[in-house]
């Protein structure tokens, strides 16, 4: 061991710039091991506590904005259902951006608080249960609001929030919480603190090729298979985008 590591230390005195240029790529190759390992371990670990995991998939028809969110144009969902007879279920999800929120018209708004507008289909295909309220078999109606549990205590403190009032966004749009979703503490590339009911998509509404949406299908029992076959503008109908985390 002694004449080993004497070796080694008179090797590096003799050539300093070699041995530094080996010691650098070997510590950079273990670093990016770990990281690489780090990155399979929580792309592999993320939403498997959702019921039928494997069978949930994202897609993604907009390759301009990969991140967190598969975006694609607001019609895929209807398509996917009509025409994909191997997808289950599908379920669209908005995430505009930040808005306000007030618990009054009077009250200061929360600035910066991040919805989801989901379709109903959406507690079909992601098991989400309620901790408090019970969360709407068809999905929420008009005018009705899911919290988390910290978004829950944020705006209302202790007070139950069940049947509260929710004032959402700069036009103040009223919607009425009915369930606080269980906290879970899972990795999962969703972050749902505010659901509120997404409006049906139709040709008329649906002005962009691709939108802030994400679209999750839940497969049967056989893998689907979803051929990319052009619209009349000449651009794809649904290319399959397998991403599982965030990020």
């Amino acid at each position: 061991m002694n004449k080993t590591v004497k070796t080694t230390l008179r090797q590096f005195l003799k050539y300093p710039a070699f041995s530094l240029i080996n010691l650098g790529g070997l510590s950079i190759g273990i670093a990016a091991s770990f990281i690489l390992l780090i990155y399979a371990h929580r792309e592999f670990n993320t939403d498997r506590h959702f019921r039928d995991a494997d069978r949930i998939a994202r897609i993604g028809t907009d390759f301009f904005h990969m991140g967190p969110f598969a975006f694609s144009q607001p019609m895929l969902r209807p398509l996917l259902k009509a025409t994909c007879k191997d997808a289950e279920d599908a379920t669209s999800i908005d995430a505009p951006g930040s808005t306000e929120v007030r618990t009054s018209q009077q009250d200061r708004a929360f600035k910066e608080q991040y919805p989801y507008y989901v379709d109903s289909s959406f507690f079909r295909i992601f098991s989400y249960t309620a901790e408090k309220g019970a969360i709407p078999a068809e999905g929420l109606a008009p005018g009705e609001a899911i919290l988390s549990p910290d978004y829950a205590e944020r705006y209302f403190g202790k007070e139950d929030p069940i049947g509260k009032t929710l004032y959402v966004g700069k036009e103040m749009k009223p919607y009425k919480v009915v369930a606080i979703l269980h906290q879970g503490f899972e990795k999962s590339h969703l972050r749902p603190r505010l659901l509120l009911p997404r409006p049906y998509d139709t040709l008329e509404s649906s002005t962009n090729w691709a939108s802030c949406s994400t679209a999750s299908v839940k497969k049967s029992s056989t893998p689907p298979t979803i051929v990319p076959s052009p619209t009349p503008n000449g651009r794809p109908r649904a290319i399959p985008y397998p991403s599982s985390s965030n990020p």
